[in-house]
């Protein structure tokens, strides 16, 4: 009798280790299809969003640059029928060489550094590109043209230390933080950006199509979620790769 009791207690021991690691497969299919869609999203809207900084700075700093852009524009609105009235010029002129510089960037982090650095290293520089662009950005641009405010600057200094005390965080594989407080951190991060120049907060104006409009903080934020949703589906993946390699 007492081998029978042994031998179903074996039984249901083993069918519950059977459908423990029928659940860990399904869960490591679904997280490495979730890494899969997240690490599209973050290859495309990273290289895009420092793309259009970028070209947005130069053009800003050398007018002189976007001349041939401009043309292509007009080319582009006569082809597409587009009336001046109804579409605002500055966009095409500035996408198609934030495309042109975002496949360079692209080639840059995901290529050549991949070969270089493992891919943690990478997801740490792509965090601090991304939500360190904006104060960059209007650092470089009142360098030019001059500072409309001084000391303490509407509060950047305490934000841009914030940013970078929430980028550690992130990074954190031992901290969760709630996708809700991540997602109100970042929207908070680059309205702040948005309104510093005003100072007040203000409806979008589509009037500005470079990196200083919404166009630019709508895409870094887009860039920062597809980014902070890629981290946490790769530390998870990791996490679960160091648990079945624990002996």
């Amino acid at each position: 009798m007492s081998g029978t009791r042994m031998a179903r207690f074996g039984y249901r021991f083993l069918s519950q280790i059977g459908v423990f690691l029928r659940e860990k497969e399904v869960l490591v299919k679904k997280t490495d299809k979730n890494i899969s869609a997240f690490k599209i999203l973050y290859q495309v809207l990273l290289p895009l969003h420092m793309g259009f900084v970028a070209t947005s700075l130069v053009f800003l700093v050398n007018p002189g640059w976007s001349i041939p852009f401009i043309r292509a524009e007009v080319t582009i609105n006569h082809m597409l029928g587009i009336p001046q009235t109804d579409y605002i010029r500055g966009y095409f002129e500035l996408i198609i060489p934030s495309i042109l510089c975002a496949f360079c960037i692209w080639l840059l982090l995901f290529f050549l550094f991949k070969v270089l650095v493992s891919d943690k290293v990478v997801r740490t520089i792509a965090g601090f590109m991304i939500l360190f662009a904006p104060p960059l950005f209007w650092f470089f641009v009142y360098q030019k043209v001059g500072w409309p405010f001084g000391w303490p600057y509407r509060g950047a200094p305490v934000e841009i230390a914030a940013t970078g005390v929430c980028v550690v965080l992130l990074l954190n594989e031992q901290l969760v933080i709630p996708r809700w407080a991540i997602g109100t951190l970042l929207a908070t991060h680059f309205v702040f950006w948005y309104c510093l120049p005003s100072g007040t907060l203000h409806m979008p104006d589509w009037d500005i199509p470079n990196y200083a409009g919404p166009i630019g903080s709508l895409l870094g934020f887009s860039s920062a979620i597809a980014w902070v949703l890629y981290v946490e589906s790769s530390q998870l993946r990791e996490a679960s790769t160091a648990i079945d390699q624990t002996p």
